[in-house]
C-alpha cells in the first residue's frame, strides 16, 4: 500500500503574481511595486509596446520616483520591460519567434517538473487540482477564454510547485512571465486543453512520473507546433505585403 502523502505546500522564496489592483503598502514598497508592474504586464493593464508614464505611474501608485524605478530595472533585467535611451521605457513585446524560444524551455523544463511532482504528490493536491476544471465551459468565446486562462496558468505553476525544486521553478517563474507577458489567453483552444490536463490529472494521480512527464511535453510540444503554424502565416502575409 502506498503510504499517503501530506498536502505539499508552496515553494518558499517566489513570489505569486499579485493582482493588477491589489493594494499597496509602504513596508517592503519596492517588492509591492514590483508585484505590481508584473501584474499589471501580465494582465494587459499595461499593453506591448506600450510607452510607461512614469509620473502618471506615481501619481497612480502613490509612490516616489526612486523605488518604481528601481522595481523596472529588476523588470527589464527579467526582460518584461526595455530601456531605450532618449526615448524612455517601453513594455516589451515579444516576437513570436522568441515565443517558440521560450516554449521549447519549457517543454524541457516543464516535463522535468511534472515528473518530480508525481514522486511527492498527495491526493489532497491532485483533488485541487481536478477541481479547477470542474465547471469550466468547453467553448472558445472571448468570456470563456478570460475566464480560463487564469485557470490554466494555475494548474502549470501549481505542477512547478510541486516539483519541490527550487531552482527549476524559479527558473519557470521566468519562463512563464514572459509567456504571459506575450500571449493573451492560451496557445491552444479550451477544447483542446482540458481533456490533456484531466488525462494528466489521472496518471499523477496514480503516481507515474514516467507518463506524467511524457504526457506534459506533449501537451506543450502541441502548443509550440500551433505557435509555429502561426509564426509561418504571419510571415506569408507580411511577404505578400511587402511584394
Amino acid at each position: 500500500m502506498v503510504k499517503e502523502r501530506k498536502p505539499s505546500e508552496p515553494i518558499p522564496g517566489l513570489r505569486p503574481v499579485v493582482s493588477a489592483s491589489a493594494p499597496l503598502y509602504h513596508e517592503n514598497l519596492e517588492d509591492k511595486i514590483y508585484d505590481r508592474l508584473k501584474a499589471m504586464i501580465v494582465e494587459r493593464v499595461l499593453q506591448p509596446g506600450e510607452r510607461l508614464q512614469l509620473t502618471r505611474l506615481c501619481r497612480e501608485m502613490g509612490v516616489s520616483r526612486t523605488p518604481l524605478v528601481n522595481a523596472l530595472k529588476r523588470l527589464s533585467a527579467e526582460r518584461l520591460v526595455e530601456w531605450a535611451p532618449r526615448y524612455g521605457i517601453y513594455v516589451r513585446r515579444f516576437t513570436a519567434q522568441e515565443m517558440v524560444d521560450l516554449y521549447e524551455v519549457r517543454v524541457a523544463l516543464e516535463s522535468l517538473a511534472a515528473c518530480l511532482a508525481a514522486e511527492r504528490v498527495a491526493e489532497a493536491d491532485v483533488d485541487r487540482l481536478d477541481a479547477l476544471f470542474r465547471d469550466v465551459t468547453i467553448n472558445d468565446t472571448p468570456e470563456a477564454m478570460r475566464q480560463y486562462t487564469p485557470l490554466d496558468r494555475e494548474f502549470h505553476w501549481r505542477i512547478v510547485e510541486l516539483s519541490g525544486n527550487q531552482q527549476l521553478a524559479a527558473a519557470l517563474q521566468s519562463i512563464h512571465m514572459q509567456i504571459f507577458a506575450y500571449q493573451d489567453g492560451i496557445a491552444r483552444t479550451i477544447a483542446e486543453s482540458v481533456p490533456e490536463h484531466r488525462e494528466f490529472l489521472r496518471a499523477l494521480r496514480a503516481r507515474d512520473g514516467a507518463t506524467c512527464e511524457r504526457l506534459m511535453r506533449e501537451h506543450h510540444s502541441r502548443a509550440v507546433a500551433r505557435l509555429k503554424q502561426k509564426m509561418q502565416v504571419e510571415t506569408e502575409v507580411q511577404r505578400k505585403e511587402s511584394a
